[in-house]
């Protein structure tokens, strides 16, 4: 168990390390009006057709909400859909599916510049505030809040662990509860 730990508090530091030392040539805040950090209610009057995904719906209790719309035109591409993921009330992560993956890649290549990493498993650009990824097929690719991500990572991690990460991400430390609590 204390190896799956260190383990899993190596992994989020690397992934916020890695993350704050890429450039990009604009960095993502959001998609569209709807800024990280907003409120569920705050997007939801910018995207009033913004619906609750089935899975949220079936879900008895958390945190972690996620809506979707059809339709969406992000930057040149349309239609898409897309998948805005909500934790502790705030915008953290925007997913979408564009047909087109030949204009998506020339659409991030042109916003973001060229990518921080391609690899076997995607391509991506990393900032120190937000990232971009790409899905080696397909148009996927999303925006995501990195400090908010990481959040969300480590309430999974404490989930299913018992052990709370959250206090690497915070600027103030919160104890740490042991496993045997």
């Amino acid at each position: 168990m204390r190896q799956l730990l260190v383990s899993a508090a190596i992994v989020l530091c690397a992934i916020a390390v890695s993350a704050a030392k890429a450039e990009l040539s604009a960095e993502p805040g959001g998609f569209g009006e709807a800024k990280f950090g907003m409120s569920v209610d705050e997007v939801r009057k910018i995207y009033p057709t913004l619906h609750l995904t089935e899975a949220t719906k079936r879900a008895i209790a958390g945190d972690l909400l996620q809506f979707e719309m059809e339709n969406v035109t992000v930057g040149p591409l349309q239609p898409c859909s897309a998948l805005l993921s909500f934790y502790n009330q705030e915008f953290y992560s925007a997913r979408f599916r564009c047909p087109d993956r030949g204009k998506v890649v020339q659409y991030l290549e042109k916003t973001y510049g060229p990518p921080s990493k391609i690899t076997a498993k995607g391509t991506s650009w990393a900032g120190e505030h937000g990232t971009v990824w790409l899905a080696p097929t397909g148009g996927t690719f999303g925006v995501d809040d990195v400090r908010r991500s990481l959040a969300v990572k480590a309430a999974l991690l404490s989930g299913i662990t018992g052990y709370r990460f959250d206090s690497m991400l915070s600027p103030t430390p919160t104890p740490a509860k042991t496993p045997t609590e």
